[in-house]
């Protein structure tokens, strides 16, 4: 009879502690005390299976970093800002091998300190190169813009589907009510304008970003699609919008409950192919000059390439999974990436979506 008592007050016990374990479960899921360790254990995975994509190969980068900051002051006398004609020899030097498209991961919101020749001589350069990608900021509070302004072209982009998808998902998932823009001299030479606004998940780490956004009732497109569709010709694209999906040329890219593709991130950072802008510039002054140019321009022959910062002090690094320090644009290639390869990631994790 005993024997029965204690194999009673044995199952009760073990009830009662697996029932209070369950609660502090519960409460700790609800409570998103459980989001770190997800998060953590999804960091790990992207560390350990990151991996080039079928179309790695396809993208390049060019880096403004500290070595192209000292370079051009110790050689040239330039102080950061630049002149912005010094960012013409790079689109004219990439334009020497017939890229795909170029995307430029900069905001020039100001006339150049340097003169309205300055401005010219950066629009003719977008112009001429025709398949230039220019950047504009979408803000919760940060922007000096609450309308599209009436000096800026908008290139629209054509989504099949994208009111009823809106309408399923809500507006407010992708609308933001204030923007920055470039001067007209960049804005109104680029095939599209794109928001390069990256958002990080609650721990401050970038792991996803939508492919397009909403100002003043107008699509603005990431800068990984617009580079895609203006590397591809838009006439030959089909981009719709399907319940929990997006599809782009017949690939589903899926996406998490509010609406993001998952990144699925090439390894640390100078994963693409990268070049320094100071010995991209070398070789345009150089091949002007009669000489061979330090850099092979066929490199960036049907390529796709990106353009940004990642020296230290222009404030453009980001902490994503598989590297504390990443420049914002690479995070834009990653993207890309993923489009190009067909490879974006589904997020199953509830605690992280």
């Amino acid at each position: 009879m005993k024997t029965k008592h204690n194999l009673l007050r044995n199952i009760l016990r073990g009830s009662a502690v697996g029932v209070a374990a369950a609660v502090l479960s519960l409460i700790l899921w609800f409570s998103g005390a459980t989001e770190g360790f997800e998060y953590r254990l999804w960091d790990f995975r992207q560390r350990l299976m990151a991996k080039p994509g079928k179309a790695t190969e396809e993208i390049v980068v060019i880096l403004l970093d500290q070595n192209s900051l000292d370079w051009a002051k110790e050689e040239n006398g330039l102080s950061w800002p630049w002149p912005r004609e010094v960012y013409t020899y790079i689109i004219n030097f990439v334009a020497r091998s017939n890229p795909r498209a170029l995307a430029f991961d900069v905001l020039y919101t100001e006339p150049s300190t340097y003169g309205v020749y300055d401005d010219e001589s950066l629009g003719r350069s977008i112009k001429e190169f025709k398949k230039f990608v220019g950047a504009l900021f979408l803000g919760e509070t940060t922007g000096n813009a609450e309308r599209w302004p009436a000096d800026i072209t908008y290139q629209e982009i054509k989504i099949k589907d994208i009111d009823e998808y809106l309408q399923r998902t809500g507006r407010e998932e992708f609308e933001y009510p204030r923007a920055t823009f470039p001067i007209p001299e960049v804005a109104n030479n680029s095939e599209y304008l794109s928001n390069v606004n990256l958002k990080p998940d609650s721990d401050g780490i970038f792991r996803r970003a939508k492919l397009f956004t909403i100002f003043d009732g107008k699509v603005i497109p990431s800068m990984a699609l617009a580079l895609y569709m203006t590397g591809r010709e838009e006439s030959s694209i089909t981009v719709s919008a399907k319940s929990d999906k997006i599809i782009i040329d017949g690939y589903k890219v899926p996406l998490d409950s509010e609406s993001n593709a998952i990144l699925n991130f090439r390894g640390p950072s100078g994963s693409h192919l990268t070049y320094s802008a100071a010995a991209v510039i070398q070789s345009e002054i150089q091949i002007l000059s009669g000489e061979s140019p330090r850099i092979d321009p066929s490199i960036f022959k049907d390529k796709y390439v990106l353009f940004g910062f990642s020296a230290p002090g222009l404030l453009d690094l980001r902490p994503t999974p598989v590297s504390s320090v990443y420049a914002g644009v690479e995070v834009h290639a990653t993207m890309l990436d993923n489009l190009l390869s067909g490879d974006c990631l589904l997020y199953t994790s509830d605690a992280a979506d």
